[in-house]
């Protein structure tokens, strides 16, 4: 339903609607009608083609799809938690194995700290750059 008028407000349509003259009304009938068959009936578009029973195919197919999705989706939620837990779990190993390893090396540092162990004797080394003279032998002549 159409009319020609100037005015633009739709708050008084009704008004001007049983005011105006026929001539100015503009009024069509439409009629619509589904098509089981797929016939083609102007419609350029390839999607209005489908019948109901090749829809309700695409509709079942789409269903298993989001059910293998769903599943998929599943598996690899569930091997990421395994993969962190096992991330954490070799966290916590890593950790105590350091705990245990700095333990055992401030123990050995006390018991040598503990034990007495003499020094060792420094023996000054001859340097390379300097000969090396040697003294002959003390001959004691007397005591013969």
């Amino acid at each position: 339903m159409a009319l020609e008028t100037e005015n633009n407000n739709l708050e008084t349509f009704t008004d001007l609607w049983k005011k105006v003259d026929k001539d100015k009304k503009v009024e069509q009938k439409l009629r619509c009608r589904v098509n089981d068959d797929g016939s083609n009936d102007g419609s350029d578009k390839p999607e209005r083609k489908t019948s109901a029973s090749s829809q309700h195919a695409v509709i079942d197919e789409l269903r298993t799809e989001c059910g293998r999705l769903q599943r998929v989706h599943y598996l690899l939620v569930m091997i990421v938690l395994i993969l962190f837990l096992t991330q954490a779990a070799l966290l916590i190993y890593a950790r105590s194995n350091h705990s245990a390893l700095r333990a055992s090396i401030e123990e050995l540092a006390l018991k040598l700290n503990e034990s007495h162990c003499p020094e060792p004797m420094t023996v000054p080394m001859p340097s390379p750059i300097t000969p090396k003279y040697e003294r002959p032998p003390d001959l004691y002549e007397e005591d013969l």
